[in-house]
């Protein structure tokens, strides 16, 4: 596994440093204040996926109503907050190539995201099958 991640790393370093890798893919070379953007960008997405967790973890233990829309006001804001700078890290109008690679990425995150709790809404509110067998049983 250290091999293949040695392997990954030194392959990326070289698709973005190497001269002829940039003439041949049409990149560049990642500057020290773009790699502070891409780290601010990691760090609004893992706090975006802890608070999902939190959240979920919360609906296990306590699961009224209105702790779920906390949950959910409270994600739902990190993840607009993490849109937002992924808007500023990347602006401009993209090419309609790019933006739909981008939006892909945008949806394709936040509902992987978001699945958990919808996940835990539809086990919450439908009747188990116990449940089901014990309220359609006579007397």
């Amino acid at each position: 596994m250290v091999a293949g991640v040695t392997a990954q790393v030194a392959g990326q370093l070289a698709l973005t440093y190497l001269p002829v890798m940039n003439r041949l893919f049409q990149t560049a070379p990642i500057t020290g204040g773009a790699w502070l953007r891409i780290l601010i960008l990691a760090l609004a997405a893992n706090l975006l996926l802890a608070a999902a967790i939190a959240a979920n973890v919360v609906y296990l233990a306590y699961d009224p109503p209105w702790v779920r829309s906390l949950g959910d006001l409270v994600t739902t804001g990190i993840g607009l907050a993490a849109a937002i700078r992924i808007w500023q890290v990347f602006p401009g109008r993209p090419s309609i190539g790019r933006s739909a690679r981008m939006m892909a990425m945008i949806i394709g995150t936040s509902t992987t995201l978001s699945w958990p709790s919808q996940a835990g809404r539809s086990a919450t509110t439908a009747p188990t099958r116990s449940q089901a067998r014990a309220s359609s049983r006579p007397g």
